[in-house]
Parts: C-alpha cells; sequence; structure tokens
C-alpha cells in the first residue's frame, strides 16, 4: 500500500556504493548524483537524460524531474535519480559516466518564507519515498 507510513521498506534493499551497475530490462534502480547542489529560492531545475543515453532505453527520472525552487539551499543534497532500463538488454552503467542534463531557470521570487522545503533535502538521496510522512 503506497499511502502508508514506510511503504517501500519491504520493496527496497539496502543501498550500496558500487562503481559499474548491471540494469537488468524493465528494472528501476535509485540511484544519485555525485554533486550535491543548493538551488536558490528563485531557481527550479529540470532533470532530462542525455540523449546518447535516452536511445538506449535509459530513463533517469520516472517523471520526477523537477528539482524544487530552494532545494538543497541550506544543506547541499545530491540527486536522487530513479533510473529505469526500457532496453530489451541489460545496460552498464559506470559511477561517473555523464548520462543527465540539469537545466536551470528562474520563477519568481515567492519570499523565503513561502519556499516549501523538500522533505529529502539533506538526507541520503537513497532514502526511501516518504509520500505518507510528507502529506498525511
Amino acid at each position: 500500500m503506497l499511502w502508508s507510513p514506510h511503504a517501500a521498506r519491504a520493496h527496497m534493499e539496502a543501498p550500496i556504493e558500487v562503481d559499474t551497475i548491471t540494469i537488468e530490462p524493465r528494472e528501476l534502480v535509485l540511484g544519485c548524483s555525485l554533486e550535491a547542489i543548493g538551488v536558490a529560492p528563485q531557481v527550479t531545475g529540470l532533470l532530462s537524460p542525455l540523449s546518447h543515453v535516452a536511445r538506449f532505453g535509459l530513463d533517469i527520472h520516472g517523471g520526477a524531474s523537477l528539482v524544487n525552487p530552494g532545494f538543497g539551499w541550506n544543506a547541499p543534497t545530491p540527486l536522487t535519480l530513479e533510473i529505469y532500463n526500457r532496453n530489451a538488454s541489460p545496460l552498464v552503467l559506470h559511477a561517473t559516466m555523464p548520462f543527465a542534463h540539469l537545466r536551470f531557470e528562474t520563477v519568481p521570487d515567492p519570499g523565503e518564507e513561502h519556499v516549501q522545503r523538500s522533505i529529502y533535502e539533506g538526507q541520503d538521496p537513497l532514502v526511501e519515498p516518504l509520500l505518507f510522512e510528507e502529506w498525511s
């Protein structure tokens, strides 16, 4: 059930650190950027895969392409990547290979008191989904 405390624990493995990973067809893996970022409250980010890797069927954001204005501003945080293999063959990724774009855009400044901080800011980027914890 998605709408319950710690709903993902039964579906997720403990995080591991690797230099190379093979992602099987139709497999979803949570990964993170090497870089920790801090985005100003009047800036948003849009994440997308490089076209080179997209042509292999590699998706990197599973629909979660928006980096909220102000994300990591107080505590620079790596981005969580929802890496999915749409290819019929396994794909091998290396820890330092480039495979994403992050585009920044300015947005109207809502004022510091109106910036909603992400529940994930400052946390390990591979923490389980916290849907219930943030919105209940």
